[in-house]
């Protein structure tokens, strides 16, 4: 149910059953299978939303789909219906968990967010970003600002999975001379972070898998942190 909470694992029903690590690992790839399957059937979601007249939908992934509000100011997000359980209370309030934990750790690059349940819908609203969601960042021609924000972004990111043993999904990976990060937007040379949910969170499948997660989202974070620094 995207629970970031500490010991509140997706895979919970294996754990009980006492399985170890390779039979946690197969039963992890058999529902990811299931997902892939479920996101390849599931037909696109409406190009306006039916509760919102004029609007259009702007995009759309496993939870969610975005529909631009008349006015192009604001956003809101509904289940994209690919996965039912998007749509029950406790995933909105789970996510809006996520959400305050992200505002406490990471301020004001966290896109402001309102969440509320409509006629049995899940709904959240945002102000509209303008950008891509995935960067090409070279360190070695970014601006001073640019550097400093990405350098407090990271500090509190890897804050935040001390913490909490969880970071939100903004994969980052370095290919050649080059860090790729997907999953939030720039907005003035600063991060926006929208997205507070991932439906197949692996930081919180089993234990051992959170601990491989913590070491190896963790490990390119601060490896960013320090070529930004130097």
């Amino acid at each position: 149910m995207a629970s970031i909470r500490e010991n509140d694992w997706r895979m919970q029903k294996f754990l009980n059953k006492g399985y170890g690590l390779a039979r946690l690992m197969l039963e992890t790839g058999k529902l990811r299978l299931k997902i892939e399957i479920r996101l390849r059937t599931a037909p696109s979601p409406p190009k306006t939303c039916k509760f919102f007249p004029g609007s259009k939908l702007i995009g759309y992934g496993w939870e969610w789909a975005v529909y631009g509000l008349p006015g192009k100011k604001k956003v809101v997000k509904i289940p994209a219906g690919v996965f039912l359980e998007v749509n029950e209370p406790e995933y909105l309030e789970n996510t809006k968990f996520a959400y305050e934990v992200c505002k406490k750790f990471l301020g004001q690059f966290v896109v402001e967010s309102t969440f509320e349940r409509r006629k049995g819908i899940n709904m959240i609203f945002q102000r509209k970003l303008l950008g891509k969601e995935h960067f090409k960042i070279d360190i070695r021609k970014i601006s001073l600002k640019h550097r400093e924000s990405l350098i407090f972004l990271s500090e509190r990111l890897l804050k935040m999975l001390e913490k909490h043993q969880w970071i939100p999904d903004m994969n980052l990976e370095k290919k050649g001379k080059v860090w790729n990060i997907w999953n939030c937007m720039f907005e003035k040379e600063e991060p926006r972070i929208f997205d507070f949910t991932y439906y197949h969170d692996p930081f919180r499948l089993y234990p051992g898998r959170t601990k491989w997660e913590i070491k190896k989202k963790g490990g390119n974070w601060r490896k960013f942190l320090k070529e930004l620094s130097s």
